[in-house]
């Protein structure tokens, strides 16, 4: 198995504001992707087990205007130290009317839904990474950019002028948890 297949790396920086952000891409003549409405369905064991591990299990539903529904199962492995977010990621796309059967299979193995992300985002593609521009409800705006390297990611950041903007090593999850939401 190809360990480097199955690893993101990315840095998530909070900013006040994503438009400044949107016309440095422009400027960049970054390749704009297109617009997702995401929400994100995180699910744990009765015992918190996953969120206890710094684990995580997800199904994502990316709503792009005028396509059907895109569906993603996607586990998460704990995060390894270092300046940027790097963990095992395994995805798998299902078709779209296969959500409501694998949240179901999910279920019946004994994971519940333990809390729902709402985003936007903007996603675009510049120097081999992607790069997220979300808006997400009840925590407000973030950039992240994945890449194939901490080496270019850094130069992605320094190309979109945010070199100086802390690194979020915490997910949305993590965040909403921490201001007290659950489903």
């Amino acid at each position: 198995m190809d360990n480097a297949k199955y690893t993101e790396i990315e840095a998530k920086l909070k900013v006040p504001d994503l438009g400044p952000v949107t016309r440095r891409l422009a400027e960049l003549e970054a390749k704009f992707v297109e617009d997702q409405d995401q929400r994100d369905q995180y699910l744990d064991l009765p015992s918190g087990q996953l969120a206890g591990t710094d684990k995580c299990l997800r199904i994502r539903s990316e709503q792009v205007t005028d396509q059907p529904c895109r569906t993603v199962l996607t586990y998460k492995g704990p995060k390894q130290t270092g300046a940027f977010k790097k963990r095992r990621e395994v995805e798998v796309r299902l078709e779209s009317e296969d959500h409501n059967a694998m949240e179901a299979l999910l279920i019946e193995l004994d994971y519940h839904p333990a809390l729902i992300v709402h985003k936007k985002r903007s996603l675009w593609k510049l120097n081999d990474c992607l790069i997220g521009l979300d808006q997400v409800t009840d925590l407000g705006s973030f950039v992240e950019i994945e890449g194939p390297s901490e080496k270019q990611i850094e130069t992605v950041q320094a190309l979109l002028n945010l070199q100086d903007c802390p690194h979020e090593s915490r997910s949305y999850a993590c965040l909403l948890q921490e201001k007290g939401q659950r489903l």
